[in-house]
């Protein structure tokens, strides 16, 4: 029933007879031509200069929680969580500004915030394994801070970090269903100390 091209054809074949009847030979013919990534390339290219320049290299997660992005927001102004999936800069006209934080106590500030984080687009898991992997990350400066504060709590000569991950858009494809994320490859560096 699973049997839909030839080469599921040979597969059931090798196994009636068993694979390890079958010799093995080594290829023969020119190897296939190389394939440059212009990509990849550029990407070495900036690793070598940034770790040249004395920056190390830190991976991390593309899975974080919204409020870990929201918190990286100058504000809590209303449109202003389209800051963290906007490609480019914010249209002219749009009123994308820093407002005042309430001055009723850190609960207060704590439910701005999540609400803040609710309207984030990230695309979110349905049943994510922890709180704190929710979302595909908008944005790489959530983790690289996490990075940050982790190792200054052995290192405090000064702290020099860099990612080239992808974040994760979406698109009106993909609120359509027809469609995927936008896998926006990206640098981030985060520096702290002297």
């Amino acid at each position: 029933g699973d049997v839909e091209e030839s080469a599921d054809l040979v597969e059931e074949v090798a196994r009636i007879v068993g694979f390890d009847r079958i010799p093995s030979l080594l290829p023969t013919g020119p190897l296939p031509e190389l394939h440059h990534d212009e990509w990849f390339e550029r990407e070495s290219a900036i690793r070598d200069i940034l770790v040249g320049a004395g920056l190390t290299e830190a991976l991390t997660y593309t899975l974080t929680n919204r409020l870990a992005m929201a918190r990286l927001l100058p504000g809590r102004a209303a449109g202003e969580e389209r800051l963290l999936s906007a490609p480019v800069a914010a249209e002219e006209g749009q009123s994308v500004g820093t407002a005042p934080v309430a001055t009723d106590g850190r609960a207060a500030e704590r439910r701005q915030l999540e609400a803040i984080a609710e309207r984030l687009p990230a695309i979110t898991h349905a049943n994510p394994l922890s709180a704190d992997h929710e979302a595909l990350r908008l944005t790489l400066l959530s983790g690289l801070l996490n990075v940050l504060r982790n190792n200054a709590k052995h290192e405090d000569s000064g702290l020099w970090f860099f990612e080239l991950g992808r974040r994760y858009l979406p698109t009106p494809e993909m609120a359509s269903g027809t469609g995927l994320a936008s896998e926006r490859r990206t640098l981030g560096i985060a520096l702290t100390g002297p």
